[in-house]
């Protein structure tokens, strides 16, 4: 009975890839831990499994018929209870997950250039997050400010996270679609034909890296991206030549071994650099990365959520206050639970002009179109308002 359950379980998991999902499957079948009987009288045992006591088991080589002792392991007397096949698939399994896990391949917002990110002073970049008003904003903060080497600094100590990663993925994007320009840094004089007619198919079946579920953008940075350095003017990206072309090779599927950052293991002649020219700017507390050309209306939307939400909020409570619907602003401030003072601040944006309300809707309004400037330096005169934060 004790060895059925033992084969149940690591067919279960092979089955359901997940040792949580594993949990639940066994409690739902009302299997328990076995019930031991102590010298003392004492019973222990007879809980449902936890995930400590099922990787315990599945790790187990008493149940291939072996003995570990002291690091090594030697062939028991007893006979096996799960088949060899069985038990390195399930090993291979573990690793993989394991291996998942540490890199966050499979998070569910995982950081994408985790590990990958350095600042210009050769400092890796963490990835660190705040949660404000139920909202969470992840950054890259350098190890230098992490550990108070301010003598260290380079010159970005801390960069919003969905910024440095969307220029990452669209700059992949615009290279994997360059061609014959991908082929000649690709290829070497002994392949043939076929090969870069394959690699050219692989490039197009990533070119839409930047749309995909963020464990495939992870997935394919980890293979593909040795280094990302963010210098004052531009972005460094070094990528593996070869690694490039295993990827591109097999399409899609990218083996678990390749998700792993190779740390001093690189050929000279197998790195490919790809440089972003970009522009740092200061908005509000942090900085931003403006790459040229996408600063205005042409580039992707990038909505603005806190800011969306102020000028909806103005826009509002400037209407209630015209109307006499809310009396006062103390009136608002208890409505909303806030101090009168905040509602000032926010009750500037109802002022914005027109053509810079539309801007931020649409997630295009010009870099320097921040909360904290429209709540503060914000002038009354429209054309004063597009000579304070840029054009439109």
């Amino acid at each position: 009975e004790e060895a059925d359950r033992v084969r149940l379980i690591f067919r279960l998991y092979l089955e359901l890839q997940c040792v949580h999902r594993l949990t639940v499957e066994l409690a739902t079948r009302g299997l328990r831990s076995k019930v031991r009987l102590h010298q003392t009288g004492r019973t222990s045992g007879g809980h449902a499994f936890g995930r400590g006591a099922l990787y315990a088991i599945l790790k187990n080589r008493l149940y291939r018929g072996e003995i570990a002792h002291r690091g090594a392991v030697y062939s028991g007397q007893q006979a096996a209870i799960v088949s060899p096949e069985r038990w390195d698939a399930v090993q291979a399994l573990l690793a993989t997950n394991n291996q998942a896990k540490r890199t966050g391949v499979y998070a569910k917002d995982p950081s994408l250039l985790a590990g990958l990110l350095y600042d210009d002073r050769g400092h890796r970049m963490t990835p660190i997050h705040t949660i404000r008003r139920g909202t969470r904003y992840r950054y890259y903060v350098s190890q230098a400010v992490l550990q108070n080497q301010t003598a260290q600094q380079g010159k970005v100590c801390r960069i919003p996270a969905l910024e440095i990663e969307q220029h990452v993925t669209r700059s992949l994007e615009t290279w994997l679609a360059a061609g014959r320009d991908l082929l000649d840094q690709l290829a070497r004089p002994s392949d043939d034909t076929a090969a870069r007619t394959v690699w050219l198919a692989g490039a197009t079946a990533w070119r839409d890296l930047g749309t995909r579920e963020p464990s495939q953008i992870r997935a394919f940075l980890l293979a593909t991206v040795r280094r990302v350095t963010i210098e004052e003017t531009a972005v460094l990206m070094t990528l593996s030549r070869s690694r490039l072309r295993t990827v591109l090779l097999r399409g899609t599927d990218i083996p678990s071994t390749m998700r792993i950052p190779t740390r001093g293991q690189e050929d000279e002649d197998d790195l490919i650099q790809v440089s972003i020219s970009v522009k740092l700017t200061r908005c509000g507390v942090g900085m931003r990365l403006i790459v040229p050309g996408e600063s205005g209306g042409e580039g992707r939307a990038r909505p603005n959520a806190a800011l969306i939400k102020a000028v909806a909020r103005a826009h509002v409570w400037y209407a209630r206050l015209l109307s006499g619907e809310a009396t006062s602003l103390r009136a608002l401030a208890r409505e909303h639970g806030v101090m009168p003072r905040y509602i000032r601040r926010i009750l500037r944006c109802a002022f914005l002009a027109p053509d810079l309300v539309e801007t931020i809707l649409q997630g295009h309004q010009p870099p320097a179109l921040t909360l904290a400037g429209l709540c503060h330096t914000l002038p009354l005169d429209w054309a004063e308002q597009r000579k304070e934060f840029g054009p439109v």
